[in-house]
């Protein structure tokens, strides 16, 4: 019975169709692989099919029969053996490409620190830039206004102490009035 099924596995019907009693038969992969993460599942689906598969065939020499060359093993065994090298290829295929993913997602964690961290520098660089400006604008000012203060407070004891009696008085004292209002 057991070789009837190898003989299955190895030469399936005319028709196509898996044999009702494999280990394939009942087993669906996931039907969408548009995401990486179902595309990963469809992989791992297919290892674990492969050593489902392995894991039901018998030893390839159950005789006792010492096969040191290729001439004396079965077919079924060089197809046992390539099956075997192909999963572990598979195996090491998968691990390196989770080991790439950790990669990329590492790599990925520090851009986007790296990104976080110039935002925050560049909104510092702002916030400081603006009140330098700030702090310029009011040092000009000062510069400007402070050599205006003597003459404004001159200007005031000048009104203080004037008083006009005449029309020329008066006219000179409304012209000074206008220049002190001015400021």
């Amino acid at each position: 019975m057991i070789d009837e099924e190898k003989q299955q596995y190895q030469n399936p019907s005319p028709t196509g169709e898996t044999p009702e009693g494999s280990p394939m038969s009942g087993e669906n992969p996931p039907t969408s692989a548009n995401s990486p993460a179902n595309s990963n599942e469809a992989a791992d689906w297919e290892l674990e099919l492969a050593q489902a598969y392995q894991s039901s065939q018998p030893p390839a020499n159950t005789s006792g029969e010492t096969g040191t060359g290729t001439s004396s093993t079965s077919p079924t065994a060089d197809a046992q053996e390539l099956l075997n090298r192909e999963l572990a290829q598979a195996i090491d295929e998968k691990q390196a490409l989770k080991t790439q993913l950790q990669a990329m997602a590492t790599q990925l964690e520090d851009l986007k620190n790296q990104n976080l961290r110039l935002a925050a520098d560049f909104d510092n660089f702002r916030r400081r830039t603006q009140k330098e400006k700030e702090e310029l604008d009011l040092q000009a000012r000062c510069v400007t206004v402070k050599p205006l203060l003597p003459v404004i407070d001159n200007f005031e004891r000048a009104r203080s102490h004037l008083k006009p009696q005449t029309d020329g008085e008066m006219n000179m004292h409304k012209s000074y009035q206008s220049v002190y209002k001015q400021w």
